[in-house]
């Protein structure tokens, strides 16, 4: 059936459906222009990342950080920004290696910039990876990285921070980064790839290191123990910077570390971790600030304050992971050092040579730093021999000062201290 009859029972079959059908044809148009367009524009912004992975999505966010972006995989929406509920994956700018979007670079000045970093962030930490410290320091200027800001940059640029201060042996600027990464960390961010500090050994096989312990709040490879009186100034110069951000359990933490670099201070009342929702999170904190406590104690001035640090790390160990033992160990003979008996500076040395004998690997500048102490007690005690063979094992660079380390009691003429 053809013509003007045909058109008016088409017309009239619409009608009885519920709509005229002029208004049906062009609700139809719509509905698919508007699918049309929202197609478009859902797939417009675009991140390539470094992997070679192309992510298709609506960007919500790009600053310093990184971009912010939910993925065109998730439901369908229009508009500029994410919906309520809707998932949203950061990414840092070391991972990214370019950016379309439908707002243009022009929308974010600061896009070539943080790119540029970006990719120096990756080369570094591409090479950190392999532990090849020496190129990564190449790619990166250490003073160019500042230790500031939230999100995925700002982590990986801690950690890459973290493990050049350690391989040019800068103890001050680890502990910065450290804080810093400790920080973030403790704010949900991480960057796994950076997770431990990879380093040949002396036999080439590759060592690696965990740089940070989040239930513990600290770096394993940052102790509060300094072999220097301008070290242990620029690292309290560090902690007086430092910004906890509205963090209340880490700047109880980082308060607590200044004491410990600093045993001579007044020791404060003993305070518990300020309330979390997280029970275990609290828990984990309050043995951190318990064993920060204990160490600063072990090497007071104070003999009383001594035994009870002492026996306070004693009661912790069992507690606390295997990292802690070296901590304590050196703690606990630096300050048996202070006593001027030969039963307790025996009992010292046999402390520090566990660093050497057990955490040479894991805990190289310590056990180094142990070493040197031992080695200058036992030469001051009249024993030569043996200082000269725990030589070898002294890190050059730890050396031992005298405004740090207690002063060793003259050795009584004829009588050995052993």
């Amino acid at each position: 059936m053809s013509g003007p009859l045909s058109r008016r029972i088409r017309s009239r079959v619409l009608e009885r459906a519920g709509a005229p059908a002029t208004t049906r044809f062009a609700r139809g148009l719509g509905a698919a222009a508007a699918s049309l367009i929202a197609a478009t524009a859902w797939t417009a912004d675009r991140v390539e990342l470094r992997s070679g992975e192309v992510v298709e999505g609506r960007i919500v966010s790009v600053d310093a950080g990184g971009v912010a972006m939910t993925r065109s995989g998730d439901r369908a929406r229009t508009g500029a920004g994410a919906e309520a509920g809707d998932a949203v994956d950061r990414y840092g700018w070391d991972r990214i290696a370019r950016l379309d979007a439908d707002a243009g670079a022009a929308a974010w000045p600061g896009v070539d910039r943080w790119l540029g970093e970006g990719e120096r962030l990756w080369r570094a930490r591409v090479r950190l990876a392999r532990g090849d410290g020496r190129l990564a320091a190449e790619a990166i200027d250490r003073s160019s990285l500042e230790l500031a800001g939230d999100g995925p940059t700002a982590m990986t640029r801690a950690l890459v921070a973290l493990q050049l201060a350690l391989t040019a042996g800068d103890r001050p600027a680890a502990l910065a980064a450290a804080l810093e990464a400790i920080r973030l960390r403790r704010r949900g961010l991480d960057d796994p790839t950076l997770a431990e500090w990879i380093e040949p050994s002396a036999s080439g096989a590759f060592v690696r290191r965990p740089l940070l312990d989040g239930a513990m709040a600290l770096s394993p490879l940052v102790p509060p123990i300094v072999a220097s009186e301008p070290e242990r100034l620029a690292m309290l110069a560090v902690l007086e910077r430092f910004d906890a951000r509205g963090d209340a359990g880490l700047d109880e933490m980082h308060r607590r570390f200044m004491l410990a670099l600093d045993p001579s201070r007044p020791a404060p009342a003993a305070t518990p971790a300020p309330r979390s929702a997280d029970r275990g999170a609290e828990d984990d904190l309050q043995r951190s600030l318990d064993f920060i406590r204990a160490l600063r104690d072990a090497q007071s001035e104070d003999a009383e304050e001594r035994r009870r640090g002492r026996d306070a790390l004693a009661q912790l160990r069992r507690r606390l992971p295997e990292w802690c033992e070296a901590w304590a160990r050196v703690a606990v003979g630096r300050g048996l050092l202070r006593d001027d008996t030969p039963e307790s500076r025996r009992a010292a040395q046999l402390e520090l040579l566990h660093l050497p004998a057990r955490f040479a690997e894991s805990q190289p500048w310590l056990a180094g730093y142990a070493a040197a102490l031992a080695s200058a007690a036992s030469r001051s005690d009249g024993f030569d021999d043996e200082a000269q063979r725990l030589a070898p094992a002294a890190d050059a660079g730890a050396g031992v000062d005298s405004a740090i380390d207690p002063p060793s009691p003259p050795p009584t003429p004829g009588v050995p201290t052993r």
